[in-house]
């Protein structure tokens, strides 16, 4: 968790980001109470939402990048693909096993 935090704390964009989802909505931030620490906001949303939340932050900064605008094409299909099969795994995790979805693209079962 110190590792996590202090990765994640020396991106102030990012644990901005982190913070507002876990106040954000009833599902996550069920006592109503906001939090203000990047500790408690990383234990209340989970590892699994910060790490895809972590990744969805690097690729929009990297598609904002000037260096890499020849690659924008490529990056916004990979992006786009990356996202059909995030959804497509966690319906078919949902509806036809017992596998938790939010897990199911990890699965190696």
């Amino acid at each position: 968790m110190e590792q996590i935090v202090r990765v994640v704390g020396s991106e102030p964009a990012l644990a901005a980001r982190l913070l507002r989802i876990a106040n954000s909505s009833a599902a996550i931030n069920r006592s109503g109470r906001d939090v203000t620490d990047l500790r408690t906001a990383i234990a209340r949303i989970g590892h699994n939402m910060v790490r895809s939340a972590s990744m969805s932050f690097s690729m929009s900064q990297i598609r904002k990048g000037n260096k890499l605008a020849t690659l924008a094409p490529y990056l916004n299909d990979l992006w786009e693909r990356s996202t059909y099969v995030a959804a497509y795994a966690y319906v078919l995790a949902r509806t036809c096993t017992q596998v938790n979805p939010d897990e199911a693209i990890d699965s190696r079962e």
